[in-house]
């Protein structure tokens, strides 16, 4: 059983990992971009020094996490949200073969290109933004505590949870998929699921002009509207048990998907933008959110900035040894 480390600056690196290596990323902060390529090996392009370091095949089985534990979520009182439950979530088994770890801690903004079919990435960010795509049958986990995360053209398992921000899926196929929000939308476009679990407390959850294969499909918004657009070739059966229903789908038969909001559901054929009149309906699909994932859609790049602001000179913070009262309906920041 073999694990080093070493400690890199920032720089661009590569080195060799096989085909199928197991990727783990922490970062307390920063943008995370992981991009799929044809080739054995892992570049690393990070603004600010990272720490790596490297398991063998032996190590990787005996830390890869089977089930992974995602703990429950109290929000601050001042938000009077209700809380995140406690869940697992079943990872798929790696399988034969060699699968080399990469071990990278660091922040700032981290750029990899990994092999195709990397077997699984887990990345957890603090503050900022996790994006991937081009990748082929990988197992893929993203959280982060405040800021986005986005799926490009990538097929497999997937766990993503953000407190504060949101999720958007694009041209994607998932064997299982579960996605929560405390705060955030969530966004599916021209995705093909056989299960999915999607669910937020104050966002919406759309998935739009996607395709489900037999299997469990689940969408829920405690506070929001949920919308669902069958592509065109594609049949289910929607269910809904919560929420005004506005509908444009007159099918009942294909999959069983169930479907509820705490304000509207919306149902139809295709494309959200193909019916203008039940899209009035629900205002909020067009949030910055909805927006981002149909210029994911379109091909744009990831232009998402964290949730990081510039404070203007006139509201900085006062110096060191002096204490700003805070302001009247001020809230902690989610944790």
């Amino acid at each position: 059983m073999l694990f080093c480390g070493v400690a890199a600056q920032a720089a661009t690196q590569a080195f060799s990992v096989g085909a199928n290596p197991v990727i783990r990323i922490s970062a307390p902060s920063g943008r995370v971009h992981i991009i799929g390529w044809n080739q054995p090996t892992i570049q690393i392009n990070s603004g600010n020094a990272v720490d790596i370091q490297h398991g063998d095949t032996a190590f990787v089985n005996a830390h890869y996490p089977r089930n992974l534990a995602i703990p429950g979520v109290t929000p601050p009182s001042a938000y009077n949200l209700p809380s995140l439950r406690a869940e697992s979530f079943a990872l798929p088994n790696l399988g034969s073969g060699e699968h080399n770890g990469v071990f990278l801690r660091g922040s700032g903004d981290i750029t990899m290109r990994v092999p195709m079919r990397t077997s699984a990435i887990i990345v957890d960010v603090g503050t900022g933004q996790i994006a991937m795509a081009n990748l082929r049958g990988t197992t893929m986990v993203a959280t982060t505590r405040q800021g986005g995360i986005f799926l490009r053209n990538v097929s497999g398992t997937a766990f993503t949870q953000t407190l504060r921000g949101p999720v958007v899926a694009v041209n994607s196929t998932f064997e299982r998929i579960r996605s929560r929000s405390l705060v955030g939308n969530l966004s599916f476009a021209h995705c093909d699921v056989q299960q999915i679990a999607a669910s937020s407390v104050t966002g919406s959850v759309m998935y739009d002009d996607g395709r489900f294969r037999p299997g469990l499909a689940r969408f829920e918004s405690q506070r929001g509207s949920v919308a669902i657009g069958i592509a065109q070739g594609s049949n289910a059966q929607v269910n809904t048990s919560r929420g005004t229903v506005f509908s444009h789908y007159n099918s009942h038969s294909g999959p069983v998907v169930t479907a509820m909001a705490g304000r509207s559901v919306l149902l139809y054929n295709g494309s959200l933008e193909s019916h203008p009149n039940l899209a009035h309906r629900a205002q909020i699909f067009s949030a910055p959110a909805f927006k981002k994932a149909r210029q994911i859609r379109a091909g744009g790049a990831y232009r998402g900035k964290t949730t990081n602001r510039r404070v203007p000179p006139g509201r900085q913070r006062a110096r060191a040894g002096t204490r700003r009262p805070p302001r009247r309906g001020h809230r902690p920041p989610l944790e």
